[in-house]
């Protein structure tokens, strides 16, 4: 389920600002329209397409690529035609840059990087270590010793070594990969080499079976609105289009409303998922929401969306059957401009549970 969202900016005598939040929902069902989970996982492979931050290998082949990632980054290995190699005994690496993803879309279980290296001699005496750098965070693996014949060698990582957690699809997009070199004797005449490079990133597809309807009924919402705020105010009282201003969200210990329902109309029960787009020209500072049960009460809107307004990818951890609803009330915190109007996305998606 996407969403566009927008802002409007609107100058008074105190500088207020007037934010609203447009969603254009569109229901997406599989192609027998029976709204069934999509819990298949998939996988997108990623190769080299530029220099990363550390080039420290030499190139070879017949003849060699014209840089270190258009030695690896072939789709069909094509062996000794061109890779990168050491022949020292201290470790050396290259970084790699990939390719942005195209296809992937849900939640990533993991990411794996594999290369395809050998040892130039037997005895083999020379070994790789497969690398990963994700923001200012370098890891590499285990040491693997190789083989004389090309094989293929890899290392898993289910959480970003960065963060700790889940991988987000921006996260990969701004992957370093690579390998680090070495011979493991002075004096062998041997050394390490790799003739390709690439990342499969496994994930397990979202369902889009989520719809967002009014307080009553099935009707799907297609705007809510924050009322004006001044700069840097907490706006806690959004509206959506069908049940209007008259009856906004409420927050109190016994008797709150939220903003909208979210209706799993998929055949199977559901994790829910909020994502959305940095909101543009800096309108919000944060965004916080709660996902609770129609019955219960919420005084306060405390779980984080968008600690500073930009895009993010929440786990909610709210489970929903086939069928059912949930409550869902927004808050939102303005940043100090004023006059300013800007947009965002948000999609709500479901993970089989």
């Amino acid at each position: 389920m996407k969403a566009t969202r927008y802002a409007e900016g609107l100058n008074k005598k105190l500088v207020l600002v007037i934010i609203s939040l447009a969603l254009l929902l569109a229901l997406v069902l599989p192609s027998d329209g029976t709204g069934v989970v999509q819990a298949s996982p998939g996988t997108e492979t990623l190769r080299p397409d530029g220099l990363g931050d550390e080039t420290g290998l030499r190139i070879d082949g017949t003849p060699a690529a014209a840089t270190n990632w258009e030695s690896v980054d072939e789709e069909t290995p094509d062996e000794d035609s061109t890779y990168v190699y050491h022949d020292g005994t201290d470790y050396l690496r290259d970084l790699y840059n990939i390719v942005d993803h195209s296809l992937g879309s849900g939640k990533i279980n993991s990411v794996t990087v594999h290369a395809r290296c050998n040892s130039r001699k037997t005895p083999e005496q020379a070994s790789l270590k497969i690398v990963l750098k994700s923001g200012t965070t370098t890891e590499e693996s285990v040491e693997k010793t190789l083989t004389k014949d090309y094989s293929n060698y890899s290392n898993t990582w289910t959480t970003n070594p960065d963060t700790g957690s889940a991988f987000t699809w921006g996260e990969v997009d701004s992957l370093q990969v690579g390998v680090s070199l070495r011979e493991d004797k002075a004096g062998t005449g041997d050394y390490s080499r790799c003739t390709q490079v690439w990342v499969d990133v496994d994930y397990t597809p979202f369902s889009t079976a989520i719809s967002i309807v009014g307080k009553v009924g099935d009707t799907a919402i297609t705007t809510i609105t924050f009322p004006e705020g001044a700069p840097d105010a907490t706006v806690s009282d959004p509206y959506n289009n069908v049940d209007t201003e008259a009856d906004p969200q409420v927050l109190h210990a016994s008797a709150s409303d939220p903003v909208v329902r979210l209706k799993n109309t998929s055949g199977g029960t559901l994790t829910v998922w909020l994502e959305i787009t940095t909101w543009a020209n800096g309108v919000a500072a944060s965004e916080d929401y709660e996902l609770v049960d129609t019955t219960t009460t919420v005084a306060a809107v405390d779980d984080v969306l968008s600690a500073d307004g930009g895009a993010a990818s929440v786990d909610t951890a709210v489970s929903m059957a086939t069928g059912t609803y949930k409550a869902l009330y927004l808050e939102l915190v303005l940043s100090s401009l004023a006059g300013k109007s800007g947009s965002s996305t948000i999609t709500i998606l479901g993970e089989a549970a």
